[in-house]
């Protein structure tokens, strides 16, 4: 289940708890969106999460400004730290998977977005490819 960073830091006590008990019927949790704009870190390490996707406005600043990097690279350390596996959203070129230490990776430079029977026809061309 995705939960939008907004939606989960508009009442995070309530969110815990709603988010701790969906976890304990084995549904897997990411936060969606994490850098838009609401995220504290002192809330972050407490967050009953299995995912953390990053934002595509910081995968967008990759390469340009070596801090923006830094912090890209500190976010992604942070999650794995406590545990999280990170999404990074938005890649569009070589150069960002390059400097993404991302679990996953989603973007146009994959795959353009499509319909479900296109993504499933990918997924097979792929997965038989040697």
């Amino acid at each position: 289940m995705e939960v939008k960073e907004g939606v989960l830091m508009a009442d995070p006590e309530a969110s815990v708890a709603k988010l701790t008990a969906l976890r304990g019927l084995g549904v897997g949790v990411a936060l969606d969106d994490f850098g838009a704009a609401y995220s504290s870190l002192t809330q972050l390490g407490r967050l009953p999460l299995d995912l953390l996707q990053l934002n595509h406005s910081l995968v967008a600043r990759l390469g340009n400004e070596p801090e923006d990097d830094a912090v890209v690279a500190a976010m992604i350390d942070l999650s794995h730290a406590v545990g999280w596996k990170v999404v990074g959203q938005g890649v569009e070129g070589p150069n960002q998977v390059a400097k993404l230490g991302c679990d996953l990776l989603q973007g146009r430079h994959l795959a353009v977005p499509g319909a479900t029977q296109e993504a499933a026809q990918i997924v097979v061309a792929k997965t038989r490819a040697p």
